[in-house]
């Protein structure tokens, strides 16, 4: 499995299966194992899977989104960004009250109360998805819904369309003389019924990012964790945010704050000013 699937595959495996032979031990299930053979194998531990995107890339899903008619899909990627929540829990939240510049959900699986500031961009899209409801008669506190049916979105539907959005946004988006939306791909999209694959003509509407051939829905909340740590927020204030343990957040930014550029300059711009301040060396006692 290591060879053809790779190793968090074999490694996630294998721990499933130690605790299924450990739950067998401690219940007596088996007669002649006595030691838990997939336990303290040594196996290396894969690097955890860090990715954020840039601004370019967002914008380009986001653009792509709002082209191909998919405004709610953009409304989610943008949530995700702003408020740092899970796709799963992102798509059940349902909203309950805004309270100064607070918007108060509820998780309609759960139950559990999740309090998110409203920033701007998240407003626009909220004021946005508000008017396109009033233009289809349709009443409801779901934060996001999939407006083909004006009911909150099933997961394999919204991954497939977040897929087919993706390869749209990696290749470009054209629209055609005839009107029609083209993509310069091979294989058809199953999911956006109005983008073509076929050679481009006309006039580009969103340009090819082909980084984002990797990037994954969940990576939207590495991007929330990675952004407000760019824009200087301490750990404690990520958690707030996201819902992050201080562990799984700070992993987020060493892998990858540590190396950016502006956060080196920022480093140096801090110690430059402590410096200039006549910063203190001495322990004093």
């Amino acid at each position: 499995m290591r060879r053809k699937r790779g190793l968090p595959m074999a490694k996630g495996t294998i721990r499933v299966l130690s605790s299924a032979i450990s739950w067998g031990l401690r219940t007596g299930k088996f007669d002649l194992l006595k030691v838990n053979p997939a336990k303290d194998l040594g196996m290396a531990t894969p690097d955890p899977r860090v990715r954020f995107a840039s601004r370019l890339e967002l914008d380009t899903l986001i653009a792509v989104a709002d082209h191909v008619g998919r405004h709610d899909m953009g409304d989610s990627f943008v949530a995700a960004v702003w408020s740092g929540q899970r796709q799963g829990d992102r798509l059940h939240l349902q909203e309950q009250e805004e309270l100064r510049d607070t918007l108060i959900c509820k998780q309609s699986k759960t139950g559990e109360i999740v309090q998110i500031p409203i920033a701007p961009q998240f407003q626009s899209r909220r004021a946005a998805a508000s008017f396109r409801r009033q233009q289809a008669g349709v009443v409801s506190n779901q934060l996001i819904l999939f407006e083909n049916q004006w009911k909150p979105f099933k997961a394999d539907n919204y991954r497939h369309l977040f897929g087919d959005i993706r390869r749209v946004a990696v290749n470009g988006l054209w629209r055609a003389p005839d009107g029609q939306l083209v993509c310069p791909v091979n294989d058809g999209f199953r999911y956006l019924k109005n983008v073509k694959a076929r050679a481009v003509s006309g006039t580009c509407l969103v340009k090819p990012c082909r980084s984002l051939a990797d990037f994954q829905e969940a990576d939207f909340r590495d991007t929330a964790v990675t952004w407000l740590g760019l824009a200087g927020a301490t750990v404690p204030e990520i958690c707030a945010v996201t819902g992050h343990s201080p562990q799984s957040a700070t992993q987020v930014l060493r892998h990858y704050l540590a190396m950016h550029p502006e956060m080196a300059k920022s480093a140096i711009s801090k110690m430059v000013a402590w410096y200039d301040a006549d910063g203190e060396t001495e322990i004093k006692i």
